[in-house]
């Protein structure tokens, strides 16, 4: 006799553990492929692979209109800033409590200082001694010329006597300083490395007097 069952063949299941599963084998060595744990503690598949760099140009174009460079300075932040027409505004400010101090000067070395009381002293600087030529007249109403040492910077010049003079710096005709008799004429702030004057006296015998300065 026999006896039936009611129950169901049901599904078995088998749990599997860790080192249960398919295994991943490298086709070239064969080897199965390592498992690595990454700095956050996640496992990754360990990958032996060789890559090959290849030079790459790479131009860089940057226009104004679309891009934007900074210079600047890492510590500070502080950057140059481009002004509308095109000059730098570096944001700098002078401050004389903080120790700042520019000094404003002239061509012939003399500057210009800011008293405690705000007031404005000039100091001028050394003036050396002048070099001095007496340089003869020798015939009236006749041009004569005379070069100043190099890099001239000033200099002075008159008739010793009664002579009216007439110079200029181009060679005369009509086109001419007149210095009347007891005057001077005098020139400063020369940038010129080389300068000639052309002179003449209307009194034979007086006398073309010159100092200049470097």
């Amino acid at each position: 006799m026999s006896t039936v069952s009611n129950r169901s063949a049901g599904t078995q299941k088998t749990q599997r553990g860790i080192a249960q599963g398919n295994v991943i084998l490298d086709p070239i060595s064969g080897l199965p492929v390592d498992v690595i744990e990454d700095s956050l503690g996640k496992k990754r598949l360990a990958v032996d692979a060789n890559f090959t760099a290849q030079n790459v140009d790479a131009n860089v174009e940057l226009d104004f209109d679309e891009d934007s460079v900074s210079i600047g300075d890492a510590t500070s932040g502080n950057t140059l800033a481009i002004e509308a027409d095109g000059s730098i505004n570096t944001n700098v400010v002078i401050d004389s409590a903080s120790g700042d101090n520019i000094a404003i000067v002239d061509s012939d070395g003399n500057e210009l200082n800011v008293n405690p009381d705000g007031s404005l002293n000039i100091t001028l600087s050394g003036i050396e001694v002048p070099n001095i030529q007496n340089i003869d007249i020798v015939s009236a109403n006749t041009e004569q010329s005379y070069t100043f040492p190099n890099n001239t910077k000033k200099f002075a010049i008159g008739a010793r006597g009664n002579s009216k003079l007439q110079f200029s710096y181009t060679s005369m005709s009509s086109t001419f300083v007149t210095i009347y008799p007891g005057n001077n004429y005098e020139e400063s702030g020369i940038v010129a490395s080389s300068i000639t004057i052309y002179f003449q006296g209307n009194k034979a015998g007086d006398k073309l007097e010159v100092l200049s300065w470097k």
